[in-house]
């Protein structure tokens, strides 16, 4: 009897298009033009040269960091970088004091970042954007959760087994299916098949 799985299928296929609707309401929203006065997160951690101009002045272009975990990483990496030109690597004050001088320039950068997310969450707020988004997000989740439902199911017949082979098989080629993004779909998916028989 295919009608268990047919059902799921037929779930799953309403969900992923009420799922396409959401996702393009923050998608219009992001493409609107007042989106363009919304700040950036990100950071500027350095500045990279990357040639010469016409009267030989070094050209730079800068580094962003978009995240705590990244400004952290760009201080840590300023710090050794400067072990041994700037301190004795075997002077622990020295070296105490060039660490606490990185710690307090990425807490400020850090500062700088969260300033700038609230900035952000702001405008998104009352642009919309957040609520389109978690709505979109929700959607997606449930999306998966049928998924997953289908990929564990175990068929009953073989023509269940054909009719749940052709939808993976359909959602590997058009590469629609969240289930593209697991490294165990298919493993989960031709284990339950194989179950069929128990």
């Amino acid at each position: 009897m295919t009608i268990a799985l047919q059902t799921m299928i037929a779930s799953y296929e309403e969900a992923y298009r009420e799922d396409q609707i959401l996702w393009g309401i923050p998608c219009e929203i992001e493409d609107l033009p007042a989106m363009k006065e919304k700040p950036r997160r990100r950071v500027q951690v350095g500045k990279l040269i990357v040639g010469r101009d016409d009267a030989g002045n070094d050209t730079f272009q800068p580094i962003f960091a978009y995240s705590e975990a990244k400004i952290r990483e760009e201080a840590s990496r300023s710090f050794d970088a400067g072990v041994g030109l700037f301190c004795n690597p075997k002077n622990t004050t020295q070296m105490a004091v060039r660490k606490a001088k990185w710690d307090a320039w990425a807490d400020s950068k850090i500062a700088e970042l969260a300033t700038i997310e609230a900035a952000c969450k702001e405008f998104e707020d009352a642009c919309g954007y957040t609520v389109a988004l978690k709505a979109a997000v929700a959607s997606s989740d449930r999306v998966r959760a049928l998924e997953n439902s289908i990929l564990e199911y175990v068929p009953t017949s073989l023509d269940e087994a054909a009719i749940k082979s052709r939808w993976i098989v359909q959602g590997m080629n058009n590469s629609r299916a969240y289930f593209n993004d697991r490294e165990d779909f298919a493993e989960v998916a031709f284990a339950a098949i194989g179950r069929a028989g128990e």
